[in-house]
């Protein structure tokens, strides 16, 4: 790997300054359900901003009906579409839960929360890692 690059691709070249994120950000802020009221992953998520930070809060579903899983609240990484707008675009989290460890990749499309998980097993149980999409609304 070339690590004296200054840019890897033609996107990744800045042509406009910016201060600061923009506050465009509020129509992901939040609480937000799964489409899929039987879902077996995410219930809901709430996303605020808190202390120049974002933060994600996701409920996993629980065995009995109605039942919530707290994950706890997780800061975020913020992103934007490209290179040159401060316009928050998606938001990264991470959850550990000892046996398990999910990343969360969250964008916000025709209005509706898209929330990806990378999910990896840490306590040799021999169950496979997983990818999961599912779609939110408020």
């Amino acid at each position: 790997m070339n690590n004296s690059l200054a840019y890897s691709r033609k996107d990744d070249i800045k042509e406009v300054k910016h201060q600061n994120w923009g506050s465009e950000m509020e129509n992901l802020l939040g609480v937000w359900c799964n489409t899929n009221s039987n879902t077996g992953h995410i219930a809901k998520v709430k996303i605020s901003y808190e202390n120049d930070h974002y933060y994600m809060h996701a409920y996993g579903a629980g065995v009995k009906e109605n039942e919530l899983i707290d994950w706890g609240k997780t800061k975020c990484d913020v992103f934007s579409s490209d290179i040159n707008t401060k316009v928050v675009a998606g938001l990264l989290a991470e959850c550990d839960f000892g046996f398990m460890e999910t990343k969360m990749a969250a964008l916000i499309k025709y209005g509706v929360l898209v929330i990806q998980t990378y999910n990896t097993f840490k306590d040799d149980s021999d169950r496979s890692n997983y990818f999961l999409r599912e779609f939110f609304n408020q």
